[in-house]
């Protein structure tokens, strides 16, 4: 309920207000029972006519009962809307703006974990470069050769690497021409460059030879066991 607290002079303006109320009350009461009694007293019975009634004119007037001040009417005001004051009155906490705050369980959590995980990949797996590098045909050939050279233990020449290559990788007749000078290419360049491979070349043969640098003597030639392997005394 609601309460209103009154200062003293307030609560004594109040109860003199409230007084004033019940002086002319009474007053008004004894006038109405005063003109009940000249009613009474009358013996022949008052006719009615018709038309106005006449006015009576020896009813005395009310007497005027002094007019309370403003600030006590508004004290009277508030006082008359209190029915009771509660002794536990509960004060309600403002309520906050917006929408209340959603509590999600530990499963909606979880599956709300996987939707996005999902989601996730789902945009992972639409990503594509725009310009992919193409891998390096040179590094590509570089694996294949030192491959090929450490698996047989023998010197090679150029063409006998592309032949192999050929066979190994299946390649069409139309790429051959290219796929020969790039295989000739990256086995120069990694004798005389990155130092991976040297070059034996024999009188009397054409082609020279490719092997790994463990193979050679200090003065450049072929050791005897991989001379013999080419087919040279």
């Amino acid at each position: 309920m609601k309460q209103i607290n009154l200062t003293e002079n307030e609560a004594n303006e109040l109860k003199e207000f409230y007084i004033l109320k019940l002086e002319k009350t009474k007053r008004r009461l004894a006038h109405f029972q005063s003109i009940l009694a000249k009613f009474e007293e009358t013996e022949s019975p008052i006719k009615s006519k018709r038309g106005r009634p006449k006015k009576i004119t020896s009813v005395e007037e009310i007497p005027e009962t002094p007019k309370p001040k403003k600030s006590v009417k508004k004290i009277a005001k508030k006082t008359e809307k209190v029915i009771a004051i509660s002794e536990a009155e509960v004060i309600a906490e403002p309520k906050k703006r917006g929408r209340p705050k959603k509590v999600y369980t530990a499963e909606e959590i979880a599956l709300n974990n996987k939707k996005a995980k999902a989601l996730a990949r789902k945009k992972a797996g639409k990503k594509t470069k725009k310009n992919p590098k193409k891998p390096s045909t040179k590094a590509n050939w570089t694996e294949f050769i030192m491959n090929t050279i450490i698996d047989t233990s023998r010197p090679i020449t150029a063409k006998a690497m592309h032949d192999t290559a050929v066979k190994t990788l299946n390649i069409a007749p139309e790429m051959q021409k290219k796929s020969n000078m790039s295989v000739a290419a990256c086995m120069s360049n990694l004798a005389r460059k990155t130092g991976k491979l040297k070059t034996y070349a024999a009188e009397g043969l054409k082609n020279q030879f490719y092997g790994l640098p463990e193979w050679f003597e200090e003065n450049g030639d072929l050791k005897s066991e991989f001379m013999s392997k080419i087919g040279v005394e």
